[in-house]
């Protein structure tokens, strides 16, 4: 039975993370040894690993301490593979790669975009880091096209080096359980109600003030819209007040990170991505597999790849609140059914098995 060692800094509740709990149970289930090396195990996906995954928990608060602790721990580890969930575990394991031989494969989770906004010394250097520890994996996985040639516009990589672009394994095992799951929020039991639901982090890369514009507008032509956002961050108290200088606080709801956001999908009657980036897009594809109809910003990273250039929802440019508006507007009153139906056939292209299995290839 071969060893896999699968790292991630944290189980928090972010895509990379979800990934790597996603194949990590898969891989258990196949003919693999699996551990997971948590720079810091805690968060909400913790108790979504299988018990038979032994978690090695190095519970390091400082980055700095990070390197010393990988290199003790892996020194006496023969794994045949490592798969790196994120830039913040892949830069340790690199630097650990000049002084130790392991078969590293690092995943690249998003674009640039967050690297290229640090104060100029902080973004260099961390470039530089990268760029000195890419050179040491064995293969790098990007999530998406815009994904893999961001990494080279930037100059982390060479464009010959081993590099693949492969989508998120983001469908777990259990997807149609959780879609079956029940929620109690009195929106999404009123009938005479249209639901909108968009789901991630409240950071800048989202821009949910786009998306609170866009709904007001929306609101003038359908007042029984509603918003709920699933999601936590610093933003919070921002988008509570643009709320309520907007007044439309009785009709947009905030709700904390849902470990199971599948049911807010499948009772929505439209998910909206309103992002300024993205590496990939977990949730689009969660809602094309709930059949919800979607609009997403054609911005850069995984969107437009998913949804092949609208095939499978709209697509509408970044910051354009009046054209989010209308297209907000025409899916909930006519929704696409046969896009619908052909988004959620899709979707099970990204499913652990297959996504799994093309990691592995």
């Amino acid at each position: 039975m071969d060893n896999l060692c699968l790292v991630t800094p944290t189980f928090n509740g972010g895509g990379a993370e979800k990934v790597i709990v996603n194949l990590a149970n898969y891989y258990e289930t196949q003919s693999y040894k699996v551990e997971i090396i948590a720079f810091r195990a805690e968060g909400p996906y913790l108790s979504k690993v299988n018990s038979n995954i032994n978690i090695i928990d190095l519970n390091s608060k400082k980055a700095r301490y990070v390197f010393f602790k990988l290199y003790k721990l892996l020194k006496n580890k023969k794994y045949k593979y490592i798969i790196s969930a994120m830039r913040d575990s892949n830069i340790p394991l690199g630097l650990v790669g000049y002084l130790q031989k392991h078969n590293l494969i690092f995943r690249e989770a998003n674009t640039m975009d967050v690297t290229n906004n640090l104060p100029f010394i902080k973004k260099n250097l961390y470039k530089f880091l990268m760029n000195l520890s890419y050179k040491k994996a064995s293969k790098i996985i990007a999530n998406s096209e815009d994904t893999l040639n961001d990494l080279i516009l930037n100059k982390i990589i060479d464009k010959n080096i081993n590099a693949q672009v492969i989508g998120n394994p983001v469908l777990p095992i259990d997807v149609n359980d959780l879609l079956k799951e029940k929620i109690t929020h009195k929106w999404f039991l009123d009938k005479n109600l249209k639901v909108i639901v968009s789901v991630g982090r409240l950071v800048e890369q989202k821009n949910y003030p786009l998306l609170l514009k866009a709904f007001n507008k929306a609101l003038s032509m359908n007042n029984n819209l509603r918003l709920v956002i699933l999601g936590e961050g610093k933003l919070q108290k921002e988008l509570s007040s643009l709320s309520n200088k907007l007044n439309i606080d009785d009709k947009f709801d905030i709700l904390p990170f849902q470990s199971n956001p599948y049911p807010y999908f499948k009772n929505a009657n439209l998910f909206v991505l309103s992002s300024n980036w993205e590496g990939f897009g977990n949730v689009i594809v969660e809602s094309m597999a709930s059949s919800t109809p979607i609009v997403s910003t054609n911005c850069i990273g995984g969107p437009k790849m998913i949804l092949e250039n609208g095939k499978y929802g709209s697509l509408v440019p970044v910051e354009d609140v009046e054209v989010l508006c209308s297209t907000i507007i025409n899916n909930i009153k006519k929704p696409n059914l046969k896009q619908i139906e052909l988004a959620y056939n899709k979707s099970f292209y990204y499913n652990v098995k297959n996504i799994a299995k093309e990691y592995l290839k």
